[in-house]
């Protein structure tokens, strides 16, 4: 379902939410925190997401390829033809687009990447959570590079968490543990979780973050230095990290 309200467009599946066009905050967040992590990604595995903003986000990075995996080739056909500044970047010759199972793609992808992006709704249907189990994480791992980062998000708070909302990002963190040397945090509306096959090897430094952003010359409108060092304050992140 395609539904128009105010001049923005929001895809739907199964009764829940795809992407809205215009949510420039939520296109930059998906990509930016996981691409700068690594030191110089040159390939990246998209898992959904890509549709309203998350693919043109990750074109702005220089050298990179990009895999972008949708499950319904029904909706990749609407976005082509009502959604053309997604529709451009999935003509881009450094992407190239498949309709087909995340699980499947990794389990038979026949190449490593530098950065994979799990960009989906929360884990509230047997189709959505099959990709936040220890199985399918550890089949993410074998398609990493060695310097390798994994990234997903949830919904979470920015500033209050009831035990329920803990027990939540504390559940989906250790099954990232299981597989991964490495998992760090962002924490917000929206908790950003980085985690990599060897440990030392994501970065989450603001400084850093912001100067990847200035050397590869990518051009954002939220996710740029100080929005790094809100976001990962470091007494916020601490928490989350417990």
């Amino acid at each position: 379902q395609l539904i128009e309200k105010d001049g923005e467009l929001s895809l739907f599946e199964n009764g829940l939410h795809v992407a809205t066009t215009g949510d420039a905050l939520s296109s930059e967040e998906n990509v930016h925190y996981a691409l700068l992590a690594h030191p110089a990604p040159r390939s990246l595995l998209l898992l959904g997401g890509g549709l309203a903003g998350g693919l043109e986000e990750a074109l702005k990075h220089p050298g990179l390829a990009v895999d972008y995996v949708e499950l319904d080739p029904a909706a990749i056909e609407m976005v082509r033809r009502h959604m053309p500044g997604a529709a451009s970047a999935m003509s881009d010759p450094r992407v190239r687009v498949s309709a087909a199972d995340g699980r499947r793609f990794i389990k038979k992808a026949g190449r490593k990447y530098d950065v994979v992006v799990l960009n989906l709704s929360d884990p509230l249907t047997l189709l959505v959570n099959r990709y936040y189990t220890v199985e399918f994480f550890r089949e993410v791992r074998r398609r990493l590079s060695p310097a390798g980062v994994l990234a997903l998000s949830v919904s979470s708070s920015e500033n209050y968490l009831n035990k329920e909302g803990w027990d939540y990002l504390r559940t989906v963190r250790a099954t990232l543990g299981a597989a991964f040397a490495e998992v760090r945090s962002i924490p917000g509306d929206r908790h950003v979780f980085l985690a990599a096959p060897g440990w030392g090897t994501v970065s989450t430094d603001p400084a850093v973050l912001a100067a990847r952003l200035k050397e590869r010359g990518v051009s954002t409108r939220f996710v740029r230095e100080n929005y790094f060092r809100y976001r990962l304050e470091p007494d916020k992140v601490t928490a989350t990290e417990k």
